[in-house]
């Protein structure tokens, strides 16, 4: 997969670092337009042009131009003397979210269940990509643009339910925005960032780190002492100790506390902290995803105890 950590790229970083939202779902950034569109160049074929007309290498821009048309009951998607090529390209620049993420559905269907099968002379010939690297780089490009979809073999879906983005990520970030959080709030960010990067292992790392500098931001906040170099197990006994939760509630109470203390730490020491031995780990990004969504439930369930 061809991307290049440039300057203006980690300065967008540092520029975003403060905001409460990770994705958005409703509009597609220019720059994610035009590279999907080059990533369709690549695992389709590209164009020639031949007397001021572009001409396809193979059927298959016509072919998902005709889906489109005949899904949307129209003759065309943009102008009518335009060839199927130029068609969809312009197409995607400009069109509508939803109908954009036809395109690109459309684009990886190609991709994975047509070009691929090209022989080796074929694929030189039409200048046609790794199937497998730029299905890839279709899922780092909407991480990179901060748009959340994914795909799943050949069908976007979002990235995670607008459920969990909406009532625990969102609030956890909402929540460490607060004065006395930047440490957290800025692990819990460079975990999402890490993510987006799809450097798995330090997004489990930096989403544990969140979840024990938050309990530690508490105790600072509350004067709490607590011992030096902490483990999860030791801050939650320090919070439950001064009181943080009700004493009353029964021992299933203490199975969730044990649940706080073990679940992501657990994730994260077997697949971020500890060395990885002589062959390289491999952290799937379902962990990473279940990592950052458990550390951020249990940031709001701290931090919505330590403020209400």
């Amino acid at each position: 997969m061809k991307v290049f950590d440039l300057f203006s790229k980690r300065q967008k970083d540092l520029r975003t670092s403060g905001q409460t939202e990770v994705f958005q779902y409703d509009e597609i950034p220019g720059a994610l337009r035009r590279q999907m569109r080059k990533i369709a160049e690549e695992g389709l074929g590209k164009s020639e042009r031949w007397d001021g007309y572009s001409t396809c290498k193979n059927d298959l821009y016509p072919s998902i131009r005709s889906v489109l048309c005949r899904e949307y009951g129209v003759d065309f998607l943009i102008k009518a003397h335009l060839d199927a090529y130029e068609d969809l390209m312009e197409f995607m620049l400009h069109c509508p979210t939803d109908e954009f993420l036809d395109c690109v559905e459309l684009i990886a269907t190609g991709i994975h269940g047509i070009t691929r099968q090209y022989c080796t002379y074929d694929k030189s010939e039409w200048e046609i990509g790794n199937a497998d690297e730029l299905l890839e780089e279709i899922d780092y490009r909407f991480r990179r643009g901060g748009v959340g979809y994914e795909l799943l073999g050949t069908k976007i879906v979002r990235v995670d339910s607008q459920f969990i983005h909406s009532k625990v990520v969102k609030p956890a970030l909402t929540l460490l925005s607060q004065p006395g959080f930047d440490g957290p709030q800025q692990e819990f960010l460079d975990a999402f960032k890490h993510f987006k990067d799809g450097n798995y292992r330090e997004a489990i790392a930096d989403a544990s780190n969140a979840f024990e500098s938050t309990m530690k931001a508490i105790c600072v906040k509350k004067n709490w002492s607590y011992p030096t170099n902490s483990r999860s197990s030791d801050l939650l006994k320090t919070l439950k100790r001064n009181g943080l939760f009700p004493n009353y509630l029964d021992r299933s109470f203490d199975q969730l506390l044990g649940t706080l203390s073990s679940g992501l730490p657990q994730v994260r020491d077997s697949s971020a902290a500890h060395g990885q031995g002589a062959s390289v780990k491999a952290v799937p990004e379902y962990v990473a995803t279940f990592a950052l969504h458990m550390a951020a439930a249990k940031i709001v369930f701290i931090v919505s105890a330590a403020t209400s």
